[in-house]
């Protein structure tokens, strides 16, 4: 009914007393309770102290309690993890994702210059390759050959293509599209 890994956490949650912060009894309602960034600090401390959070977890919840304690605010008013990516996956929120990212850490400064391009190319008319709705989305449309010439136009309209390759690509598509690239 468990993996190992659940298994060993159960062992490890009873071993504390089985209450978590806030007095949670089980995963599920800590899960619940830690969800509300009103408890972010006390849940990293627990989930830290105990060994119950990875590496990128824990450096990605410490970004978010220093940018809260800064001053920041979270996009579109979320409470919790699953409620902000929830929003941010929604590229009309996009401004406003990349400016809690930017104030957090999350993007590093070509990232974060990327996705300003990819906003400012959508604020003057460009729609998303296939109507993607968040960059996971518009990768997988992109990856696929047969949609390459939208892909491109976006990037074009984007910025992402420097204008002096813009020809040479544009001379590449019919290929990438008849699968006569190397490696297909």
């Amino acid at each position: 009914l468990m993996s190992d890994e659940e298994a060993a956490e159960a062992k490890k949650f009873a071993r504390l007393g089985g209450q978590g912060p806030g007095g949670c009894t089980d995963k599920v309602k800590c899960i619940e309770y830690c969800e509300d960034v009103v408890h972010l600090d006390e849940c990293i401390a627990f989930a830290e102290e105990n060994g119950f959070i990875d590496e990128g977890e824990l450096a990605e919840a410490k970004k978010v309690s220093t940018a809260l304690k800064g001053g920041a605010s979270l996009p579109g008013g979320c409470k919790g993890k699953v409620q902000c990516e929830s929003y941010c996956d929604d590229l009309d929120h996009i401004n406003e994702c990349l400016d809690f990212a930017e104030k957090s850490g999350f993007l590093d400064e070509t990232e974060l210059a990327e996705a300003r391009q990819a906003a400012k190319a959508m604020e003057s008319g460009a729609r998303p390759p296939g109507g993607c709705k968040n960059k996971r989305a518009c990768e997988d449309y992109c990856s696929d050959s047969n949609n390459i010439e939208e892909c491109f136009a976006f990037a074009e309209k984007a910025g992402f293509i420097p204008p002096e390759e813009i020809e040479q690509a544009r001379r590449v598509i019919p290929l990438m599209k008849a699968g006569k690239t190397p490696g297909g």
